[in-house]
C-alpha cells in the first residue's frame, strides 16, 4: 500500500512507459509528459493500461483520461498524482477511484490510497468538481490540512503485472495547500466561485482587448492608405469654376453664360475681425481647434443619422469649402463625407486656418448671384458699401445666406419659386441673422452691448437690387432675359436652381428671336438713331417693349429700357405703371362675355355721377371723358375707338370690378398695385377675394375698368398675344430647351406650358375687331408687309402740384396690339420717376397714340417682316354676338344718330376720294378746311378752341404749342413746324385723358 503515492505515474523497470498499445508511448527524452511522442508529450508519463489510468495516444491523451477497457468513465483504478515538478503538465493529485467518475467530490478520493486533491487542483479542472461534495480520504492518502514533504512512489493498478503499460512512473508535491483532504466550507466555496467567474471575465477582456488592438491596427492602416490615396483638389478647383451654363437665342447663337460668377477677390487681412468671427460662430465654432474635421461632430451626426434622427451633416468650414469644389455637400453619403474629411484634414495640414478662411470667403455662394464675400458686400449693400466698413450684423445677414443661397432667408424675398410671402421672407431672414449674431455672442467675440444694439437695431437695410450678376451677358440688352427671367424659369420648371446653373454645364437655348429682339433694341433703346432717340431730344424718357408669340406663348423680344441689363426693369414686375385706357380691353371683354353686343348703345355723358364712386364725407365723384367730351349715345365699339370714361365705369359697375379683375387674370394678367401694396393673382387668397362676387371690390375699385391700377408691360403683351389668338391663352415662357453638361435634355418647354381657354373664342372675334379700328398716329392699321394690326392706346394723367391739379400733364404713354402671329406691348415714361412729366419732341404734353404708338408700330414694321410673322392674312370676321339692347343709354334715345360721327374738315374742299381727309382722319395733305372758329378747334388762328381735342388745356384755353388745327395740314407762317407729322389721332384717336379726381381721393368701400 505504501507504493500508492510514493511514485505517483507508476513507472517500468527502465522508468519509462511502455512503446504503447493504448498510448504511453516512448520519448527518446525521457521527459514524463503527455503522450509518448517525441514532441514532448512522451510515454513516460501518463502510463496508458486497460484497466485505468491516462491512456495516453500519440496526439496526447486522446483516449481521455483514464477510460478503462470495461467502459468506466473513471480517472482510472491507481490515479497517478503528478505534481508540477514531476511533469511539468499535470495537476497534483488526480487519482480518482471506479467510483467516482468525472463528477467525485474530490479529485483525490480512493479508498485504496492516493493523493488527495487539494483545493487548488480542484478549481483549476474543468471537470466540474467541487471539494464540497468530497466524500473525504477516506482510508490513506493525505487528508485534511496533513502536511506531507514531498515525496514520490509506486503505484500499483490494480488488474495489472509489475512489468505492463499498467505501470507509471510520477511524483506528487505534498504540503502546504489548504483545503487538503477536506470539504471546502460554504464562505470557501463562494470565493472560489467568485474568484472563478473573474478570472473568466479578465480572460474575456484580455481577449476581446486584442481583438480591438488588431482591428485597430488594420483601421489605422487602412486608414493611412485612404489618406495617402486621395488628394487635394486643387485640379477640381478650376474645373468647378470653368463649369459655366451658356445661354442661347432660339437659333442657338450666342445670348449670355452663367457661371463666370461674380467674385471679387478679398483678403484677410482686409476683413475686419468681427466679420470673421461672425461666420466662425454661425458655421464651426471650433474652427480654429480642429485639424480640419470636428469628430466629435461626426460622431453626433452618424449617431443621429444611423438611430433614425433627422439626417445632419457636420461639416466644418473646411469640409464645406472642399464640398463646393466637390459638389458632394448636398450628398451627405458617408464614402463623400470621408472624401470631403480627408480632403479637410490635408487642407488643414497644407495651409493656415487664416488662408482657409480666405479661400472659403472667396468661393462660396452668398445669394444674390455673389460668389464670395467681396461680391456678396456690394450685391447686399450697394456700390457704397466697404469691406473695411461691414459690421458684425451685416456679415450676419449674408452669412445666414450659405445654407439657403437660393433667396429664402433674403428679406427683400428674391426667391419666386419659394413662393413665400414678404412677411415669411423677413421672418427667415431674421431668425437666420439673430442666430448668427446669437452665436458670435455667445462665443465671446461680440460684445453684449453690440450684440444688444444690433439685435434693437434689427436687419440691416439692404439694396433693391436682386438680380444675378455673374459677368458675361448680364450687361447686355439681354441682361434682364439671361440672367434673371431665364435663371427663375429653370428653377419653377425645371427644378434646376441658380447654383446648380452656375456650376452645372448646362446649354439653355431660350425662345427669343435674335432679329426681333435687336428690332426691339434699335427702335426703344435711347442709343443713337433710334425711334426713342429721335421721338425724345431731352434724353429724359424711357421705353420698354415686349414681345410674344400668340400661338405658342414664347417671348420673341424683350426690352427693359436699358442697353446694359442693369438698373430698373421697366417692362417686369418691379416697376409697374398704370395702364391707363389700354386695360379697357379687358372691360370690353367682361362686357361681352356677359351678353353685351358690341353694337349696344351706352350714355357717354360727361361728366357722370355713380352711386360707388364718393369721396370721404360721401359726396358723389364724377367721372369724366378726356376734354370732358359728352356723348349721350355711343355705341360699345366707338367707345372702345373714342376711349370714352363713363360708359367704361358703366359696364365695371355693371358687371363688377372684380369680374373684369379676372377677367384680366384669365387673359394674361398676373400682378397689379393696389395703393402701394402689389397683389398677385396667383395667390389662392387673392383668388378667393376676387371670386366673392358679392364683395366684388375688395381688391380692386371700379378705377379698374379704365385702368388706374399699375401692371406690368410683360403681362400686357401676354394677354394682347392671348387675344390675337382668339382667346386662347399660351403660358409665356424663355426657355425652350435646357441640355445637361452631359448632352442630355433635362427639361424641354413642350408638353410643360399651360394652355387654356381664356375667353370663348366668338367673344374674342368681337373684341379683335374692334381693336383693329385702332391704331396709333403713324399707323393705318397695317404693316409695310400689308399685316393687318389691331391695338389700343394708353394714357395716364400725372399727379400735379395741390396748386394745379388739372395741369393737363402726363406721365404714362401706352400702345399694345397685335397682329395674328405677333404681340407686342409698349411703355413709355419718365427715365426716373412714375410721376415725371411726358412731352413730346415740341414740349407738348403727349398721349398713347403719340411716342408709345410710334415705337409700337415701327416694331410691327419690322418683325412682322420676319419669316414666320409675316402671315398677311385677315383678322377672323366677328361674330357681332350678345345683345344690341344691353347698353345703359336711354330708350328714347337708342336710334342712330350719324350727326356726331360729322368731324371737322368734312366740307367741299375735301375731296372725297382722299382717305387721309374723310371722315376727320389725319390728312397729311393741305385739302381740309381748317376749322371754323368758334365751332371747330382752330389753335393756330384766333385762340379759340373746343375742349373736345387734346389741344386744349382742361381749363378750354388753347395750348399755345398747337400750331394748326389737327384734322388739316394748312399753311403756317412756321414751316418747321407745318412739317412735323400730327402727333395727334381723330377718328380713331384715343381721348383717354383720365377724369381729373386723384386716385387719393377716392374712397373704395
Amino acid at each position: 500500500m505504501s507504493d500508492y503515492g510514493s511514485r505517483g505515474y507508476g513507472r517500468d523497470p527502465d522508468d519509462y512507459g511502455w512503446p504503447g498499445k493504448d498510448g504511453g508511448g516512448r520519448s527518446d527524452s525521457g521527459r514524463r509528459d503527455y503522450g509518448g511522442t517525441d514532441n514532448g508529450y512522451g510515454s513516460s508519463g501518463y502510463g496508458s493500461s486497460n484497466h485505468g489510468g491516462y491512456g495516453s495516444s500519440d496526439q496526447g491523451s486522446s483516449d481521455g483520461y483514464g477510460s478503462s477497457a470495461g467502459g468506466r468513465d473513471s480517472y482510472g483504478s491507481g490515479g497517478y498524482g503528478s505534481s508540477s515538478s514531476a511533469s511539468g503538465h499535470g495537476s497534483d493529485s488526480y487519482g480518482s477511484s471506479s467510483s467516482s467518475a468525472y463528477g467525485s467530490d474530490s479529485y483525490g478520493s480512493s479508498s485504496s490510497g492516493g493523493y488527495g486533491s487539494d483545493s487548488h487542483a480542484s478549481s483549476s479542472s474543468d471537470y466540474g468538481t467541487d471539494s464540497r461534495r468530497s466524500s473525504g480520504y477516506e482510508s490513506g492518502g493525505y487528508g485534511g490540512d496533513h502536511d506531507e514533504p514531498p515525496t514520490t512512489g509506486r503505484a500499483r493498478v490494480p488488474g495489472g503485472d509489475s512489468t505492463g503499460p499498467g505501470r507509471a512512473r510520477g511524483s506528487a508535491r505534498v504540503g502546504d495547500r489548504p483545503g487538503r483532504g477536506r470539504a471546502l466550507s460554504d464562505e470557501e466555496a463562494e470565493a472560489m466561485a467568485k474568484a472563478k467567474k473573474k478570472k473568466k471575465r479578465r480572460r474575456r477582456l484580455i481577449a476581446a482587448a486584442c481583438v480591438m488592438t488588431v482591428m485597430l491596427g488594420m483601421i489605422v492602416v487602412a486608414g493611412s492608405w485612404y489618406f495617402q490615396t486621395v488628394p487635394l483638389p486643387i485640379e477640381d478647383i478650376n474645373r468647378a469654376l470653368a463649369q459655366n451654363s451658356t445661354i442661347t437665342y432660339a437659333d442657338g447663337s450666342s445670348m449670355a453664360k452663367i457661371g463666370e460668377a461674380n467674385r471679387v477677390e478679398v483678403k484677410y487681412d482686409d476683413i475686419p475681425e468681427e466679420v470673421v468671427y461672425s461666420l466662425v460662430a454661425g458655421e464651426d465654432a471650433k474652427f480654429f481647434e480642429h485639424g480640419g474635421v470636428d469628430f466629435w461632430g461626426v460622431m453626433r451626426a452618424l449617431w443621429n443619422n444611423v438611430t433614425g434622427g433627422e439626417t445632419q451633416g457636420a461639416s466644418t468650414l473646411t469640409q464645406q469649402y472642399i464640398g463646393q469644389v466637390m459638389d458632394i455637400r448636398g450628398d451627405q453619403s458617408y464614402m463623400r463625407k470621408a472624401n470631403e474629411a480627408v480632403m479637410a484634414m490635408k487642407l488643414d495640414e497644407k495651409y493656415s486656418k487664416q488662408q482657409i478662411i480666405e479661400f472659403y470667403l472667396n468661393l462660396v455662394y452668398m445669394g444674390r448671384g455673389a460668389y464670395g464675400l467681396g461680391a456678396a458686400v456690394t450685391a447686399w449693400y450697394g456700390e457704397d458699401q466697404k469691406l473695411e466698413d461691414l459690421t458684425a450684423s451685416q456679415a450676419a445677414l449674408i452669412f445666414a445666406q450659405v445654407k439657403s443661397p437660393n433667396g429664402r432667408n433674403d428679406p427683400r424675398n428674391t426667391c419666386e419659386p419659394c413662393e413665400l410671402s414678404d412677411e415669411q421672407a423677413v421672418a427667415n431672414a431674421e431668425e437666420r441673422w439673430a442666430y448668427f449674431l446669437k452665436a458670435q455672442f455667445e462665443m465671446g467675440e461680440l460684445s453684449k452691448e453690440k450684440y444688444e444694439q444690433y439685435i434693437a437695431d434689427g436687419l440691416p437695410e439692404t439694396a433693391e437690387t436682386t438680380a444675378v450678376s455673374p459677368s458675361e451677358g448680364f450687361d447686355k440688352h439681354t441682361g434682364f432675359v439671361s440672367h434673371k427671367y431665364v435663371v427663375e424659369e429653370a428653377a419653377r420648371k425645371a427644378g434646376i436652381s441658380q447654383e446648380q446653373l452656375m456650376v452645372g454645364g448646362y446649354k439653355i437655348t431660350t425662345t427669343l428671336n435674335k432679329q426681333a429682339q435687336q428690332a426691339a433694341v434699335n427702335i426703344a433703346s435711347r442709343k443713337d438713331g433710334s425711334t426713342m432717340d429721335q421721338l425724345d431730344p431731352t434724353g429724359d424718357l424711357r421705353a420698354a417693349l415686349v414681345s410674344i408669340d400668340p400661338k405658342t406663348g414664347e417671348v420673341l423680344a424683350y426690352f427693359g429700357g436699358t442697353t446694359n441689363g442693369t438698373g430698373t426693369d421697366k417692362a417686369g414686375y418691379e416697376n409697374m405703371h398704370p395702364p391707363g385706357s389700354s386695360f379697357k380691353e379687358f372691360t370690353m371683354l367682361t362686357a361681352l362675355k356677359n351678353n353685351v353686343s358690341v353694337d349696344s348703345m351706352w350714355d357717354g355723358s360727361s361728366p357722370m355721377e355713380f352711386e360707388t364712386r364718393v369721396d370721404g364725407n360721401g359726396d358723389k365723384l364724377p367721372v369724366t371723358n378726356s376734354g370732358n367730351r359728352s356723348v349721350e349715345r355711343i355705341s360699345l365699339t366707338d367707345t372702345m375707338v373714342q376711349s370714352l370714361n363713363t360708359p367704361i365705369f358703366a359696364m365695371t359697375e355693371m358687371f363688377g370690378a372684380n369680374q373684369v379683375m379676372l377677367t384680366a387674370y384669365a387673359m394674361g394678367i398676373t400682378r397689379v398695385a393696389v395703393h402701394g401694396d402689389t397683389y398677385n393673382l396667383n395667390d389662392p387668397d387673392t383668388m378667393a377675394l376676387l371670386q366673392d362676387d358679392d364683395y366684388p371690390r375688395q381688391v380692386v375699385d371700379n378705377e379698374i375698368g379704365f385702368g388706374q391700377y399699375p401692371v406690368s408691360v410683360f403681362d400686357m403683351a401676354v394677354a394682347n398675344a392671348t387675344l390675337a389668338n382668339y382667346g386662347v391663352y399660351n403660358e409665356p415662357h424663355f426657355i425652350k430647351e435646357i441640355v445637361d453638361a452631359e448632352g442630355n435634355v433635362v427639361y424641354s418647354a413642350e408638353g410643360n406650358i399651360e394652355r387654356r381657354e381664356a375667353v370663348p373664342e366668338g367673344v374674342a372675334r368681337d373684341a379683335v375687331w374692334v381693336s383693329s379700328q385702332i391704331h396709333p398716329n403713324d399707323g393705318n392699321g397695317t404693316t409695310p408687309s400689308n399685316v393687318r394690326t389691331a391695338g389700343k392706346t394708353g394714357t395716364w394723367e400725372r399727379t400735379c402740384e395741390e396748386n394745379n391739379p388739372g395741369c393737363g400733364q402726363n406721365s404714362h404713354l401706352w400702345y399694345t396690339g397685335f397682329s395674328q402671329n405677333v404681340s407686342a406691348a409698349v411703355w413709355v415714361g419718365h427715365k426716373s420717376s412714375e410721376n415725371g412729366d411726358v412731352r413730346d419732341q415740341w414740349g407738348s404734353p403727349d398721349y398713347g397714340a403719340g411716342m408709345s404708338g410710334s415705337v409700337w408700330q415701327a416694331y410691327m414694321n419690322e418683325v412682322t417682316q420676319l419669316e414666320g410673322f409675316n402671315d398677311p392674312k385677315p383678322f377672323l370676321e366677328p361674330v357681332k354676338g350678345g345683345d344690341p339692347n344691353a347698353g345703359n343709354a336711354k330708350e328714347e334715345e337708342k336710334k342712330d344718330d350719324d350727326e356726331d360721327d360729322e368731324r371737322p374738315g368734312d366740307d367741299e374742299n375735301c375731296p372725297g376720294n382722299n382717305p387721309n381727309c374723310n371722315n376727320g382722319e389725319n390728312p397729311g395733305q393741305q385739302h381740309c378746311d381748317p376749322g371754323s372758329p368758334g365751332q371747330w378747334p382752330d389753335c393756330n388762328a384766333d385762340g379759340i378752341c373746343d375742349p373736345e381735342f387734346s389741344e386744349c388745356f382742361p381749363n378750354g384755353e388753347c395750348d399755345p404749342n398747337f400750331p394748326m388745327d389737327p384734322d388739316c395740314g394748312g399753311e403756317n407762317e412756321n414751316q418747321e413746324q407745318n412739317n412735323r407729322i400730327t402727333p395727334y389721332e381723330l377718328s380713331t384717336r384715343d381721348h383717354d385723358r383720365p377724369f381729373a379726381v386723384r386716385e387719393e381721393q377716392l374712397l373704395l368701400t
